[in-house]
């Protein structure tokens, strides 16, 4: 490995004879005659260390302290840099070996000329030995299920600035995994977990005397990857311990970060695409519900600092502001995409109606309204604004892997303070956009109709008339909205209009100008699709929206259905969404029998599958009420069991 020296001086002679110099002690030294040759090859070339003059613009000018300006830049910050001059003084070296804003010194060192080359070799390599410290014998391994070299990492991120300088852009990607290694004996390079335009996340195993550590290595950009880890330590919750950030090391151009997994073992989880397709839908749904009722809730703790967030819901999840200008841009990308597109679908846009028709090659025709002119003129409740709590963003399955039943983030990048539903859309726009192996256009809006009928988040419909490659699909997704049905509410409605929002949002990011390949065409027009179906669904939906409940009093209980709050003999109790639904249905029946079919149906909605499964499901919910709302939960006053029929709420409890 060639040690590289960047050498600014602005005296020709000086510069050639410390270059010769330098050169006769085996270090590849890149002389800058100025500041300008200076910038210009710490930006292209992978330089290790920076050596300065103080004086660079006049010599004879003593309040010349150019050199001392530029590395003191923020963007070079990075670049270990002795200060070489012939002016001392004591002033100037209190200046540059202090601590910058970053809490790096400008310089590592104070070098006078008069001290002589001795005195700047040993101060070069004392830099060498305790700042840059790269690891010149470690060995790596490329094996054949990811990067087969460096050349191959930096084509993923390379820009095309970066194009000319290839061979040094190499050189610096494979100094960061030296640095971050630097007591390791080898490293081997397994999966590419994922990867996106100058980002990308691996899988490696390294070696220290013999004993094997596993990591994730993200690597990118250096504004992306600051990016990830500013996001991850400001939003990650104290409680979340299945991934840590170890080390971060950044050159000119790039950053990189070690995470560390404890307790699982990297070799055995899978990509979350392969589990789902090879695993039996039962394995996918234990380890999904896993995931949504222990990581998740600990993620969804609201943060006493997304006031800004908090402030208007529509102003977070808007494509656009104006909705005149979303509404110019949307008939522009729909008479593109029906343009380019016309031999596979006809959209036809009727705007006095606020209406679409699609018609299909078939000859099969739906009428549904335009989405995003149905967004425009929703109206988000006001429960919206006070739901927005740090999440996930998990948008593609990849950035998820599966160890057992333990589900593991694999990208903190996406981190953001948004409305809790959004990571249960996320995971099953996933599912839906990603996983569904078909590419009939009416068999997947069919399926989407399917989907939007559901009465209740909690809906256990069975998939007996659902096609055969939509079942898996279909299930997962049901067990999505039950888990947020009974993490946040089982009501569609918020779900939906959440879903919606995102759906018209994938919608108007899309460049009218570039010809989509098949598969990306077949994902838009799935998600234009749904959307019209889930618009179509909301407004039948509209009217019951606001209509205010009838509140309950029974014998001690009172049900507020506005507020959303249930007291038992004046005091106010916690209850889930399932549990206040639960029992404002056994009080709306008080002294009546709710058999377990009544309830299971009302409940939970759709057709009973299995009900002995169901029943245990009720068992539990009617037992977490009891201990909410009875004075004695052993001795139920309120909530009576009927031997082998069902419940009732008795009149005089």
């Amino acid at each position: 490995m060639n040690k590289t020296i960047l050498l600014m001086e602005n005296k020709k002679t000086i510069l050639d004879a410390y270059m010769h110099l330098l050169e006769d002690e085996g270090y590849q030294v890149y002389p800058a005659a100025s500041l300008e040759d200076a910038k210009n090859l710490i930006e292209h070339k992978n330089i290790h260390l920076a050596i300065f003059d103080i004086r660079m613009v006049d010599e004879d000018d003593p309040n010349d302290i150019s050199g001392l300006l530029l590395a003191k830049e923020p963007k070079y910050i990075h670049l270990p840099k002795i200060i070489l001059t012939g002016y001392p003084s004591y002033e100037y070296v209190r200046e540059v070996m202090g601590a910058t804003e970053n809490g790096i010194p400008a310089a590592v060192d104070f070098v006078s000329k008069g001290e002589g080359i001795n005195k700047l070799l040993d101060a070069i390599e004392k830099a060498f030995a305790q700042q840059i410290q790269i690891n010149e014998m470690l060995k790596f391994h490329w094996t054949n299920e990811g990067p087969v070299s460096f050349a191959h990492l930096a084509s993923l991120l390379i820009t095309e600035e970066q194009t000319s300088a290839f061979s040094d852009v190499c050189g610096e990607i494979e100094d960061l995994f030296r640095r971050m290694f630097f007591a390791y004996n080898q490293v081997n390079f397994a999966r590419l977990i994922w990867n996106r335009q100058d980002e990308v996340c691996l899988e490696v195993y390294a070696y220290r005397d013999g004993v094997e550590e596993q990591y994730l290595i993200t690597l990118g950009q250096k504004m992306l990857i600051d990016s990830q880890k500013t996001c991850f330590e400001k939003l990650a919750p104290k409680s979340f311990l299945s991934a840590r950030w170890e080390k971060r090391f950044e050159s000119m151009h790039y950053a990189i970060i070690q995470w560390a997994y404890p307790g699982i073992n990297l070799q055995n989880a899978k990509l979350f695409t392969n589990f789902f397709i090879e695993q039996t839908e039962k394995t996918v749904r234990s380890s999904m519900e896993t995931f949504f009722t222990t990581a998740l809730p600990a993620w969804h703790q609201p943060k006493s600092n997304n006031t800004v967030m908090n402030s208007d819901c529509r102003s977070v999840w808007s494509p656009r502001e104006n909705t005149k200008t979303l509404a110019l841009e949307w008939k522009a990308i729909l008479d593109k995409m029906t343009l380019l597109y016309k031999n596979r679908i006809s959209l036809t846009a009727l705007p006095d109606q606020g209406n679409l028709l699609f018609e299909l090659p078939n000859g099969k025709r739906y009428l549904f309204p335009d989405p995003v002119h149905y967004y425009s003129e929703m109206d988000f409740p006001e429960w919206a604004k006070d739901d927005i709590v740090p999440g996930i963003g998990i948008n593609h399955t990849n950035r998820l892997l599966v160890d057992g039943f333990q589900i593991i983030i694999a990208d903190f990048s996406n981190l953001q303070f948004a409305p809790k539903y959004m990571d249960y859309i996320a995971m099953e726009n996933s599912i839906r956009y990603e996983l569904i192996d078909n590419t009939n256009l009416q068999s997947l809006l069919d399926f989407e109709e399917n989907l939007a009928k559901l009465r209740d988040l909690s809906e256990n419909v069975n998939a007996s008339n659902v096609e055969p490659e939509f079942r898996k699909a279909w299930n997962v997704i049901l067990s999505i909205r039950q888990a947020a049905a009974e993490q946040i509410d089982p009501d569609p409605l918020p779900y939906f209009q959440y879903l919606l929002t995102e759906g018209v949002r994938q919608l108007m990011n899309v460049d009218a100008e570039v010809h989509y390949s098949p598969r990306e065409l077949q994902h838009w027009l799935h998600n234009l699709g749904t959307t019209s179906i889930l618009c179509k669904r909301l407004a039948e939906k509209k009217e019951k929206i606001h209509q205010p409940a009838r509140n309950i009093t029974n014998s001690g209980i009172e049900i507020d259905f506005n507020k959303h709050e249930v007291r038992v003999n004046n005091v106010l109790k916690e209850l889930t969404p399932t549990e206040f639904k639960l029992l404002a249905y056994l009080a709306s029946r008080k002294g009546l029998l709710c058999t377990y079919d009544m309830i299971i149906k009302e409940i939970f909605g759709g057709e009973i599958a299995d009900i002995q499964t169901e029943k245990s499901r009720l068992t539990t919910h009617i037992l977490r009420l009891r201990k909410n709302i009875e004075p004695d939960p052993k001795n139920p006053i309120f909530i009576k069991t009927i031997s082998g029929e069902g419940y009732r709420l008795d009149n005089n409890g």
